[in-house]
């Protein structure tokens, strides 16, 4: 060999450079096709939805609301999740449905204390002794009465979707244990911001102080008040036995929770999604309803047994000043619901 190329091993050396470059442009073209793959196969970012409450970790509010944090991420495999933010981590109750309304929340379940303020129709839900039973109650919240008062919010975007349950109400005291209707007279009380409460309380001779539920154990503290009324959960779960030492059991109201959604809600999720996830917090109503009774049963002897006073008072002369009142409060609503309601009180 004299390292002169013939011919035909030129050729031979040719082809096998080509042939090498093929074998490497192919390699090279599958890389990136399968990088391509999977940049197109990375899922897209779910849709955030938030929800604020003001209850504390453990209420049934907290519980049906992150039942339902599972379900809709379940349901939509991951393309659509939903945020709690609880125990007036977000903003103060009072605050909630402007946040709503505006967009920068798509959930909220309030309370009816500062309600009736955007929504009048509401303060016929808290009149006292309205309904003889939780039933009757949850009758009227999902029928026709309670449906048209869901329509009734004056703030563009606000929608009422359904009413959960916030239990059967009664008075708490510091020192003043009370039997009857007279014994309130005097009695320094906080009511939540309320019109109705407000004047009920005083029909009662009573001394309401309306105030946000933030400021209430201050109040407790300072002496501000001596008394409070709410239903037995909330009284567990925020500790009321450290500062009232007798729970009364008026159970002068079925109050409820009212589920809210705005503007936002209807701008993140398209039409079958928006109805699909509203039917889920609508049918979420029974279990939160279930848990409230539930919780009311179990906390009732956890608080008697941990050294609260559990007195139970003339609750038919309760009953006759409060339904006596709320005939009288019907006048002042507007005539369409006076006749929802009016049957209840006969």
């Amino acid at each position: 060999m004299d390292g002169k190329c013939t011919p035909s091993l030129y050729y031979s050396w040719l082809i096998l450079a080509l042939v090498a470059c093929g074998v490497s442009g192919l390699a090279t073209l599958g890389k990136t096709a399968s990088e391509v793959k999977n940049v197109t196969s990375i899922a897209p970012e779910p849709v955030i939805l938030r929800l604020a409450h003001e209850v504390p970790t453990g209420h049934p509010n907290d519980l049906a609301a992150r039942e339902l944090a599972d379900l809709i991420y379940a349901q939509s495999k991951g393309k659509i999740k939903l945020e709690i933010l609880g125990n007036m981590q977000f903003v103060q109750e009072s605050e909630l449905m402007n946040q709503v309304s505006a967009g920068k929340l798509d959930f909220a379940v309030v309370s009816t204390g500062i309600s009736p303020s955007y929504n009048s129709a509401l303060g016929l839900l808290d009149l006292p002794y309205l309904f003889a039973s939780s039933d009757q109650a949850y009758q009227a919240w999902d029928g026709e009465p309670g449906q048209a008062i869901l329509k009734q919010f004056q703030n563009p975007g606000l929608i009422g979707v359904c009413y959960w349950d916030n239990g059967l109400r009664s008075l708490t005291t510091q020192n003043r244990p009370v039997e009857k209707p007279e014994d309130l007279a005097g009695l320094q009380i906080r009511v939540m911001e309320n019109p109705v409460y407000l004047e009920f309380f005083n029909f009662l001779h009573a001394k309401p102080t309306p105030l946000p539920w933030e400021e209430v154990i201050p109040a407790f503290e300072q002496g501000i008040i001596e008394a409070e009324e709410n239903s037995v959960p909330i009284i567990y779960w925020n500790h009321l036995q450290k500062y009232q030492r007798y729970l009364i059991l008026t159970q002068h109201c079925y109050s409820p929770f009212i589920v809210l959604t705005g503007p936002s809600l209807r701008r993140k999720l398209s039409g079958s999604d928006y109805e699909w996830v509203l039917a889920l917090f609508r049918n979420e109503r029974f279990k939160q309803r279930q848990l409230i009774q539930e919780q009311t049963t179990r906390y009732l002897k956890i608080l008697q047994d941990g050294g609260m006073r559990i007195l139970t008072p003339d609750v038919k002369r309760f009953r006759e000043l409060g339904r006596e009142f709320s005939r009288n409060q019907l006048n002042h609503f507007s005539p369409q619901f006076v006749d929802y309601f009016k049957g209840y009180l006969q």
